[in-house]
């Protein structure tokens, strides 16, 4: 936690006009441990679905923190499982990789004699300053210019139907389908060499999915011409 000082913030908000990031010096992690060794094996993983859900359950509180919480759960004598809760105002799917990454890299060092990096890994406050240098009217000229376009939602042509070729509604049902494993470890390859998170890439997947069935959004759409340069 020391490393990084943005996994100590705290977002304050209350009789203010704009909420206010603030990193404490000092912050207490929560952890919990349980031994569920003397439980069976349906136990052991209903207790965990509960444990999960109260978890979700519970939030955080913004302006108090901390907004990351622990807990380890025995299940065996040499095996655990470790629950790591985080706000997604912290860390996010692709942040927090690179915090396990960090963590793994540690532990090996740790486990071989070795000591574990000193001081902090990145200045965050050094990012704060020049992220409020940015000039703001640049960005929003160039979202306003890619998407000049853009004058109305989307439509999705296949929604309508004509009189003479069939019927006027169609009821709506949801399709759910299931990667393999190897067909996931494929697509996080493939968004990982591209340094994309999957959610960018199934954003990508659904604006090909929108210029299929709209006819509105061509090929030359920025989202999509970045995504394929990558």
């Amino acid at each position: 936690m020391a490393r990084h000082p943005s996994l100590q913030a705290i977002f304050v908000s209350e009789r203010r006009e704009r909420p206010l990031q603030v990193v404490r010096r000092n912050i207490d992690l929560p952890w919990e441990g349980m031994d569920w060794t003397a439980l069976g094996t349906e136990e052991q993983e209903a207790k965990f679905r509960e444990f999960v859900q109260n978890d979700r359950l519970d939030g955080y509180d913004l302006a108090l923190g901390p907004l990351m919480r622990f807990a380890l759960m025995r299940i065996g004598p040499e095996h655990h499982r470790f629950v790591w809760g985080s706000h997604h105002l912290l860390v996010d799917g692709w942040s927090s990789q690179l915090v396990l990454n960090e963590v793994f890299d540690v532990y090996d060092r740790l486990a071989r004699g070795e000591a574990a990096p000193a001081g902090k890994s990145l200045v965050f406050r050094s990012y704060v300053e020049w992220l409020l240098k940015q000039d703001w009217a640049d960005v929003e000229k160039f979202f306003r210019t890619h998407l000049s376009g853009m004058k109305a939602p989307t439509p999705m042509v296949v929604d309508r139907f004509s009189g003479s070729t069939g019927p006027t509604t169609r009821e709506a049902r949801t399709e759910e389908a299931t990667l393999s494993a190897a067909g996931t470890s494929q697509l996080k390859a493939f968004a990982r060499a591209r340094k994309m998170t999957l959610n960018t890439v199934v954003q990508a997947a659904w604006g090909l999915l929108l210029n299929r069935y709209s006819s509105e959004l061509g090929y030359d759409f920025w989202p999509l011409r970045a995504y394929r340069e990558r």
